[in-house]
């Protein structure tokens, strides 16, 4: 039969040693400050030999435990680095390739086209087309332009415009631009 095995008493915590001076702080606090009895004196003389040698092991397991994360947080962030890097150049790649096989397709007059893998097309792309203004807003007709105060800023109603030559009427200076488009691999 084994003898039960005995447990060594575990060390002080940081916070422990500290409660031990909050402890230390008011039992003073209690003989407004008179240490002039030996028991109190050999009391604090005891508690701070305890706590020194346990203060410094603990010191010593925290400053290596914040060496050790630190140490950790930079590699985790120079591998973080590394891998934006490898995405960058990735993404880079991709949208080289994927302009590649756009320019071929277009050239070809094929919009789209199904593989083992995937399905390509040539759509336009969404939202409104951009529109077009002269560099000079006072070449606008009046009618699509107005003046904002106090400080006087000429405001262009592009919906007003867009609306307009959408109903074949021509403004001076503007125009829609084509839809562009974008291949979509699916």
């Amino acid at each position: 039969m084994n003898a039960p095995a005995t447990e060594k008493p575990k060390p002080p915590t940081l916070l422990g040693i500290a409660d031990d001076m909050i402890a230390l702080d008011a039992l003073l606090a209690e003989m407004g400050g008179d240490v002039s009895y030996d028991e109190i004196a050999e009391y604090i003389d005891k508690l701070f030999a305890e706590n020194e040698t346990a203060f410094e092991q603990k010191a010593d397991g925290y400053a290596a435990l914040i060496r050790e994360t630190e140490a950790r947080a930079k590699a985790r962030g120079d591998e973080a680095d590394r891998m934006n890097t490898l995405a960058r150049a990735d993404q880079s790649k991709a949208n080289f390739l994927r302009g590649r096989l756009k320019s071929v397709l277009e050239l070809r007059g094929i919009a789209k086209i199904e593989t083992d893998r995937c399905k390509i097309a040539i759509v336009n792309n969404g939202g409104k087309p951009r529109l077009n203004l002269p560099l000079d807003l006072d070449a606008i007709p009046a009618e699509y332009v107005t003046t904002v105060t106090p400080d006087p800023v000429t405001k262009v109603d592009g919906e007003a415009i867009r609306k307009a030559i959408g109903e074949g009427k021509t403004v001076d200076g503007c125009s829609i631009a084509p839809r562009g488009t974008r291949l979509k691999i699916t």
